[in-house]
């Protein structure tokens, strides 16, 4: 059980580090977990609407002729073949499925090195973690340092961590995802 935020905090960037997606998903606040299933939802729609009115324009806006259309995204990143098959997957099982997909080929050595410096409370279930983090691209070049924050908050299990502050998402919410279809099988390692 993650009993300070900054346990959870901790917990959450070695699961990341050691692409252990069960262990990074116990310590990830659920609300934040539904909230990125939502967002991709959204996603989905908008590059659906994108990819009709570029068939509108051109004639043609056939998915099977868009090597990233918004069928091949379902299908490559989630592993289903369409959008009410994405609706009956569980948020936990959306996330996993694009962190194997996003993280593909990534290790430990791929991350920057993160320091928790400490906590700020907002309340009693709502915490702040302020951690370094530091980058070395190439040597000789100084390392990028920066200092950055990670929402907990506390749940019926303990304290969560958000997918902001860097651990999934930037700060504003960015987030992005890179891949080549039919690369990656999303459901590797589920039982």
């Amino acid at each position: 059980m993650t009993d300070t935020p900054r346990t959870a905090v901790i917990e959450a960037f070695r699961a990341l580090e050691a692409c252990d997606w069960a262990a990074l998903l116990a310590v990830l606040d659920p609300g934040a977990i539904a909230e990125f299933k939502t967002r991709q939802r959204e996603q989905l729609a908008l590059h659906d609407a994108m990819l009709a009115e570029l068939g509108r324009l051109d004639g043609d806006g056939s998915p099977e002729e868009r090597p990233l259309s918004f069928g091949s995204m379902l299908k490559s990143v989630f592993a289903v073949p369409d959008l009410p098959a994405f609706e009956a997957l569980p948020p936990a099982l959306v996330l996993r499925r694009w962190l194997v997909v996003s993280r593909r080929g990534a290790g430990a050595s791929d991350l920057p090195a993160r320091e928790v410096l400490g906590e700020v409370f907002e309340g009693r279930d709502l915490a702040h973690v302020v951690f370094r983090e530091r980058r070395v691209i190439d040597a000789p070049i100084r390392p990028q340092e920066s200092i950055r924050v990670l929402t907990a908050r506390r749940v019926a299990q303990g304290w969560r961590t958000e997918l902001g502050g860097g651990l999934l998402f930037g700060e504003d919410g960015s987030f992005g995802i890179g891949y080549d279809p039919g690369e990656v099988d999303p459901t590797e390692g589920e039982l």
